[in-house]
């Protein structure tokens, strides 16, 4: 009989490769080095004219993303021997979380569009305001 058509207990199964978690680990690193850099540029000048609502949405983001791919890490040992439901739930949870900065990057860019929109109208309106001065 197939081992997946047996009643009973079994043996639970790693979700990971093995090599997958010291990769996992390696982007974990890069990642929050990228984090650090976006800190320490946003406290050294703020070249970008970043909002502290986008930095903060950005740094949201990323630390959610940090906490996934530690989850994801850390999938197999925290799950070895638990019954189904509760590996279910948790590749529910790790899933899940990656839309939230998913979903902060539609915000972020529905801002960027409205922010990218006023500055346009001001440009308009002060090039009218030039000409019509320039005309007396």
């Amino acid at each position: 009989m197939a081992p997946w058509l047996q009643s009973g207990p079994t043996r639970a199964t790693a979700l990971l490769p093995d090599a997958a978690t010291p990769v996992l680990l390696l982007f974990m690193a890069l990642f929050g080095a990228y984090l650090a850099y976006e800190v320490w540029r946003w406290r050294a000048g703020n070249r970008a004219a970043l909002t502290p609502g986008q930095f903060r949405r950005r740094i949201i983001g990323g630390l959610l993303l940090e906490a996934d791919l530690l989850l994801w890490a850390f999938a197999n040992p925290l799950l070895a021997g638990r019954p189904a439901s509760h590996r279910l739930l948790y590749l529910l949870t790790a899933m899940l979380l990656v839309l939230v900065p998913l979903l902060l990057a539609v915000r972020e860019a529905a801002f960027v569009m409205r922010q990218y929109a006023r500055w346009r109208g001001d440009l308009v309106r002060n090039l009218g305001s030039r000409e019509s001065a320039g005309d007396e």
